[in-house]
């Protein structure tokens, strides 16, 4: 009865509910034009900028190891076959020009010594036949075609000789009676490269050379520059190489070529960078730090955090007025940055006002708002 009594009188009086609050925003946002209200608290986070010329970024150095430059490294090869008696360099040691390196007991040397020695008999026996027959021609004693002959097979001979006494001279190095020659360092440098253990069978057409030796006092650096990096770089540009091996110490090198392929792995460009290096502190293989240097010239430079980027493209805010202040999204084409500046290079003139920090608020407003 009382619940019956208590249900009539609620229905009789009616329940109230809550009216809907309405929530006042404090940002309008039209395409890409953001307004803000002035008292809205969003104000404080955004810090704006004028956006001035200024030098050119020096971009962030780049990972690089040291190489061999081609052009001042010589392999050693065996010239004849045979087997690897005595190697006597290790590698990284120094040679001298001439310094006896390598020896291989060759069967091919001594056949190759015999050859020249029967060449040799035959050419001057040869010799001898032309000469007295040039004297029987002139005596009308002999005819001219049996001079011809003899001269072209004296011909055959020398040149058969001194193809064979050019295989003794292709490479530095010393035959012996006993079938063994030695090879001879080519150049001053560093051995760089060895391939060869004693005993090996060698000769010359294996494909790998047996030693390489290098004149170190100018060395390649091979940097891996990111693709968005590379874009600036130019053959003939100067860089500056840093090591962890010599703290402190910088080498200025020249940048000798810039590939035009991306390694379709890594994303990234191999640059070259050729560096004098007197001292040869930079060795072969030793990782290092590269800095290209930017040229001269001014640019608009903002900071890092006044550019919104997506996958496609990035932009900045504008102000376009201060009464509401009210900011436009601008499209913008970047070029160097670093980890506090990004170059404008279109879209931001000098003398605009642009918002310096905050710029991603801004972006998510227009965001929520799509």
């Amino acid at each position: 009865m009382a619940a019956a009594l208590g249900g009539a009188i609620l229905l009789a009086v009616g329940v109230r509910r809550p009216h809907p609050v309405s929530i006042e925003v404090p940002y309008r946002v039209q395409g890409n034009l953001v307004q803000i209200d002035t008292h809205a608290p969003t104000l404080g986070y955004l810090k704006l900028d004028t956006a001035t010329l200024q030098p050119v970024l020096k971009p962030e150095p780049v990972a690089g190891r040291v190489a061999v430059a081609e052009t001042r490294a010589e392999p050693v090869v065996a010239p004849l076959a045979g087997r690897v008696d005595t190697v006597t360099v290790r590698l990284g040691q120094h040679v001298n020009p001439g310094d006896r390196i390598l020896s291989v007991r060759s069967a091919a040397a001594v056949d190759l010594l015999h050859e020249i020695e029967v060449l040799q008999a035959s050419e001057a026996v040869r010799a001898k036949t032309v000469e007295r027959l040039e004297a029987l021609v002139r005596l009308r004693a002999a005819a001219e075609k049996d001079l011809l002959a003899a001269k072209l097979k004296l011909e055959e001979v020398r040149l058969a000789r001194q193809a064979a006494e050019l295989k003794l001279r292709s490479r530095p190095m010393v035959v012996s009676p006993d079938g063994a020659y030695w090879l001879l360092a080519p150049r001053d440098g560093v051995v760089v490269e060895r391939n060869v253990l004693v005993g090996e069978e060698v000769g010359p057409e294996r494909p790998q050379p047996l030693l390489v030796i290098a004149d170190l006092s100018e060395v390649i650096v091979a940097a891996d520059v990111p693709e968005h990096r590379a874009t600036w770089l130019r053959a003939g540009g100067a860089a500056e190489v840093r090591s962890v091996a010599a703290p402190g110490r910088v080498w200025n090198g020249e940048v000798e070529y810039v590939s035009e392929v991306v390694d379709p792995v890594r994303r990234m460009v191999n640059v070259r960078v050729r560096v004098p290096n007197p001292d040869h502190l930079l060795r072969p293989n030793a990782f290092v730090q590269v800095t290209f240097d930017p040229g001269e010239g001014q640019v608009v430079v903002v900071p890092a955090s006044a550019v919104v980027t997506d996958d496609q493209r990035a932009f900045v805010f504008v102000a376009k007025s201060t009464d509401p202040p009210t900011f436009v999204r601008r499209d913008v084409i970047i070029g160097r940055q670093n980890e506090t500046s990004v170059e404008i290079r279109s879209g931001l003139s000098p003398g605009e006002t642009f918002v310096a920090r905050g710029a991603n608020l801004l972006s998510n407003t227009i965001d929520l708002a799509e």
